[in-house]
């Protein structure tokens, strides 16, 4: 799959952007050009969902997101929605692009200066693909839409494809863990192995004293920082994960120091409680059991 520009930026930004979002007067081309979306079977989840995205002509540009259906609802016409998507996608990449022309100085020769990359590259879709949108809310509406895009004018072209689907509710998990820490030759290790392969978790640590001082000794605040932060950088995938684990955290435990351990079970939410644990490194234990 072509990695688009809002993949980059996540798509939550473009959920902000629709649900504040004032009507407009429709600016687009009419033309017999379409656009058809599915769903992936098997894909749809609590929190993500995969679609394919095929346009009728080859040759056509193309612009595919999720919305909520209260903010799809909010606009009067087909017309009005499609216009205030691609003034938002334009600005927000004239906004990225000059953000990042600053760093072309420091790119290889060679290869792609993205503060330069072109709109149609970054922004919009181009040929058949399967595109994941992620993350998204546990029992909630959205409407997924295409429409076809004129990439020297950034104008929407033809009609707009939409349908809605609603994420799975979030249910309740029976996973534990057991986690291993070892000291090696090539750093310090963390390994978790939870109780199933099927459910996915996140895990977690930081300074105790970074806890207690910042977050008040309240983990399930400093989880959803690091979940929103992730979230927003568009690096979710590395922190949810599924079936054994493991990083040298070396990098992050360099000096003496007692931590917090934390692991739960997460689906777009914790399907767990929040199971936590003080570690000191060099690692004084080799291993912690997480029951429920």
């Amino acid at each position: 799959m072509k990695k688009t520009f809002f993949s980059a930026l996540s798509s939550v930004l473009l959920l902000q952007l629709v649900s504040c979002s004032p009507a407009l007067t429709p600016v687009y081309t009419v033309e017999p050009t379409d656009i058809t979306l599915k769903i992936v079977d098997g894909t749809l989840t609590t929190s993500s969902v995969t679609v394919s995205a095929e346009p009728a002509e080859d040759d056509r540009y193309y612009f595919c997101n999720v919305v909520t259906d209260s903010a799809f609802r909010s606009f009067k016409s087909n017309g009005a929605f499609m216009s205030f998507v691609m003034d938002s996608v334009s600005r927000a990449y004239e906004e990225w692009k000059d953000e990042r022309a600053e760093f072309k100085e420091y790119l290889y020769k060679g290869y792609t200066v993205w503060g330069e990359a072109p709109f149609s590259s970054l922004a919009l879709g181009y040929g058949k693909h399967d595109i994941t949108f992620t993350p998204l809310e546990p029992d909630t509406r959205y409407v997924v839409f295409g429409f076809c895009v004129d990439p020297d004018t950034r104008k929407p072209i033809g009609e707009l494809f939409y349908m809605e689907f609603t994420t799975k509710p979030l249910t309740s998990s029976d996973l534990e863990f057991v986690v291993t820490f070892t000291e090696r030759s090539d750093g310090a290790f963390i390994t978790v192995n939870p109780s199933n392969d099927n459910d996915s978790y996140i895990w977690d640590f930081a300074e105790v004293g970074y806890i207690d001082e910042y977050y008040k000794g309240h983990v399930t605040e400093f989880l959803i920082d690091e979940i929103d932060l992730y979230r927003t950088g568009g690096w979710l995938e590395e922190l949810v994960t599924k079936g054994i684990d493991g990083r040298n955290v070396s990098g992050w435990m360099y000096q003496p120091d007692t931590f917090l351990f934390m692991v739960a079970g997460y689906d777009g939410g914790f399907t767990t409680p929040i199971f936590t644990d003080t570690i000191v490194y060099p690692f004084e234990i080799d291993t912690l059991s997480f029951r429920q």
